[in-house]
């Protein structure tokens, strides 16, 4: 029998919101929480219970403006392209630019669409049967009916 194919559907800000609360990191510097999305996709098919292979990682991620955030942008920039190299074809980031409100920056830019391309994949891609087993990794609730 062939193994399952797995692919990891990862909500990056998300999880690693998720990773500084549940690891009590608030106040601590930002590169406490980071996440390697591959190793911890290789963790998860290493504890299936089932013969199984990962076959993808799909992180999905808000991205500065670069004309609004430059060295923010240079940041998430040299992090997906690094996260994309270490996967070796397994790694693909799927980002969208952050919406600035109008008085911004004294309100945040926010992650807008996200969750949607998230779940749009998720369902269509195991439709199309690109994967046998999808983890959707993300504490949204929004996120629960995909």
């Amino acid at each position: 029998m062939a193994s399952a194919r797995v692919i990891v559907f990862l909500d990056y800000q998300n999880v690693y919101n998720g990773a500084r609360e549940a690891f009590d990191l608030r106040g601590q510097p930002s590169r406490y929480g980071q996440i390697d999305p591959l190793r911890l996709s290789e963790l998860l098919v290493t504890r299936h219970p089932e013969a199984s292979h990962l076959a993808g990682v799909r992180v999905y991620r808000g991205r500065p403006d670069s004309s609004r955030q430059s060295q923010a942008y240079g940041a998430n920039m040299r992090q997906s392209d690094a996260q994309v190299q270490r996967g070796h074809g397994l790694v693909e980031v799927i980002a969208r630019t952050l919406r600035y409100p109008s008085d911004w920056p004294q309100t945040p830019a926010q992650e807008k669409g996200i969750d949607v391309a998230l779940a749009v994949d998720f369902v269509t891609m195991a439709v199309r049967s690109e994967y046998d087993i999808g983890v959707l990794m993300s504490t949204d609730t929004d996120l629960v009916p995909a």
